[in-house]
């Protein structure tokens, strides 16, 4: 009788161990299974948050290592996503930092792959200048775009300009790769139209397209008396040109954007050739309408900056903010003697900068 029985369960169906489908594409998974002497059933996709590539076995019905009849059926669960058939467009990553390039590249399955950092007279040191793959292209998945990193302008050798002509000396600084700005000196050394010194000392590395400034002699100083020019109402520029051709120096003072509103020594003077002008610049400011600074004027500060708990009023000024409206700037201390700038309207109400510029009113 055991013997009968032991005979039919060696005639049961043929037991074959499951094979590792997992972390396979879907067609090699049923190849796998095939080959194990299995069958692949039902397929179904769901997104999973290790395995962003699609078409990924994820799970499979039956445990790998498992014994199961030879032909019977197991199931798969497959990632979705992008597969690697599907094409992705490669994204801009000039300008972009190392993380946020990554992060881009990543998010569409490419690799990315750090390349030799290259100079970029566009892109600030640390960000992406360049990449393997042009912006727009179309790659596939677990592909690698290489990026370069900015380290710059390109740097190049400052050549030596003294003593040559100033049209020698712009040559030979244009070929280099540098711009060339000027002041003038009388020199008794130095012949008139020649370089006296360079700020930039030679043969030192610098940006290409860097504005190298050049003293330029004016010759020996005439002994002769110039009229100084009236210079009033020119801008920077203007009043260094017309200074210049007078064979005057100038310093000046004041808001560079601004006009020249005075100068010592004052126009029509005569002084002697290459003597300094000094010339004061001023930008245009409006004046506050006389109602409006009576009404500010009239403010008791010391009671609003009490009431609204704002510290102790330290100074206080009328100004114009950007939004064109007067107002008493009120400067006041907190208790750790810090300082804060409010700003108090003609109707008594308080408000102060955030973070934008604009102002905000306090309570």
């Amino acid at each position: 009788m055991s013997r009968r029985l032991l005979g039919l369960a060696s005639c049961g169906p043929k037991q074959v161990d499951v094979p590792n489908v997992k972390y396979l594409e879907s067609a090699e998974a049923e190849k796998t299974l095939t080959n194990a002497g299995l069958k692949l059933r039902n397929v179904t996709e769901r997104e999973d948050a290790e395995v962003k590539l699609g078409g990924i076995v994820i799970e499979q019905s039956v445990k790998a290592g498992d014994k199961a009849n030879e032909g019977s059926a197991v199931d798969i669960v497959i990632s979705k996503g992008l597969k690697k058939s599907d094409t992705v467009k490669v994204p801009d990553l000039t300008g972009k930092t190392v993380e946020e390039a990554e992060a881009a590249l990543g998010d569409l399955l490419l690799v990315p792959m750090p390349g030799e950092p290259k100079a970029s007279d566009t892109v600030e040191p640390g960000k992406i200048c360049g990449q393997s793959a042009a912006a727009g292209s179309e790659l596939h998945p677990l592909d690698t775009v290489t990026y370069n990193v900015s380290i710059g302008k390109e740097k190049a050798a400052v050549p030596n300009v003294t003593s040559k002509t100033l049209t020698e000396a712009r040559d030979m600084l244009t070929k280099a790769g540098f711009a060339c700005d000027t002041t003038t000196s009388y020199s008794n050394t130095v012949p008139k139209d020649s370089v006296i010194s360079q700020n930039a000392k030679a043969d030192t590395q610098a940006d290409k397209g860097s504005v190298v400034t050049l003293e330029i002699s004016l010759g020996v100083k005439p002994p002769d008396m110039v009229t100084v020019p009236n210079i009033i109402s020119y801008n920077l520029s203007g009043a260094k040109g017309a200074l210049e051709s007078a064979g005057l120096k100038y310093t000046y003072t004041g808001d560079e954007t601004g006009t020249v509103v005075s100068t010592n020594p004052a126009p029509g003077t005569k002084v002697r050739q290459g003597s300094t002008v000094t010339y004061e610049l001023k930008s245009s400011t409006p004046v506050v309408p006389e109602k409006t600074r009576q009404e500010l004027e009239a403010l008791d500060l010391n009671r609003i900056v009490w009431e609204h708990g704002l510290g102790s009023l330290d100074s206080a000024e009328i100004v114009q903010y950007e939004d064109e409206n007067w107002y008493m700037k009120a400067v006041c201390l907190d208790t750790n003697m810090s300082k804060h700038a409010f700003y108090v309207a003609t109707n008594g109400k308080v408000y102060e900068a955030d973070s934008d510029g604009k102002l905000k009113q306090v309570k």
